[in-house]
């Protein structure tokens, strides 16, 4: 397959395209961040800015897996689709830092 030739995906064209489609926006939403972040006159405002982006990359992810699982439900089953949204959950929940 040749860069930016995205025939050779076949019935997986939707979904992958949904979730590049999904990390796009993320980009678009860290770029915006970055912006106002560079142009804010005061710390505290480029932190309020710093944390709302905090909230989405963990929001990107976990609607990113959604996405694909649901693209993997019919080909896999009930068993294997729960442990792969279980491992989803525990990467999700593994990034949180307490104390």
């Amino acid at each position: 397959m040749r860069p930016g030739d995205l025939s050779g995906l076949g019935p997986d064209r939707t979904v992958v395209l949904a979730m590049a489609a999904i990390r796009a926006l993320s980009v678009l939403a860290e770029v915006a961040g970055l912006v106002l972040i560079l142009t804010s006159a005061r710390i505290e405002r480029a932190l309020r800015v710093n944390s709302a982006l905090g909230l989405v990359g963990p929001l990107v992810f976990i609607t990113v897996s959604a996405v694909g699982l649901t693209g993997l439900a019919d080909r896999v089953g009930a068993w294997r689709l729960a442990v792969i949204a279980l491992g989803v959950l525990l990467v999700f929940l593994g990034t949180f830092s307490r104390g």
